[in-house]
């Protein structure tokens, strides 16, 4: 393989794994709970994506591809450790499997009717959610920025929530009677 498609192929690989990174741990933490156990895997998932990364068709669903791999990397760590007291047997672990693939896909909807919800909000509202999620910022460093209580502070984002939900649960309805 020449210099030029390898490069080619390593930028094609890191745009695909972080656009999804956050899905497959997702899938991962579903299936094993201790967030260790789930970075320890992941790690050996990419690893393993990587090494296979000539046999992935350009174009097919790379989620799809990373979970089945992901899936293997989980059985593997389940031989490992089934020793522990607390093993699922298999049908436990196929449907908890099953459950998180479906909550992996929904994912990208719930983003969509977010990024719409949010802007339905007033100018305030949605200052303060990038203030809390984009920045980081804690509640107490939000009251002080914003020469506010704590408390008001909870309650409006709080508020700012419950909207967020409402219009989010509205969008699925509405999509769901199509």
């Amino acid at each position: 393989m020449k210099q030029e498609d390898k490069n080619s192929n390593t930028v094609a690989f890191v745009e695909q794994l972080t656009a999804n990174q956050r899905k497959i741990f997702a899938y991962i933490m579903s299936l094993v709970v201790n967030v260790n156990d789930a970075d320890d895997i992941l790690q050996e998932t990419v690893k393993m994506m990587w090494k296979k990364y000539e046999q992935f068709v350009p174009g097919t669903d790379f989620l799809a591809w990373a979970t089945t791999i992901a899936h293997y990397r989980v059985i593997e760590f389940r031989r490992q450790k089934s020793r522990s007291k607390v093993v699922f047997d298999d049908k436990v672990f196929d449907s908890i499997q099953n459950q998180a693939m479906v909550q992996i896909k929904d994912t990208d909807d719930y983003l969509v009717y977010l990024r719409q919800c949010v802007k339905k909000l007033q100018a305030n509202d949605i200052s303060m959610i990038k203030m809390r999620y984009a920045s980081g910022c804690t509640f107490k460093e939000m009251a002080s920025d914003m020469g506010r209580t704590l408390q008001s502070v909870h309650r409006s984002i709080a508020r700012i929530q419950g909207l967020l939900r409402h219009c989010i649960n509205r969008q699925i309805a509405s999509e769901a009677r199509r």
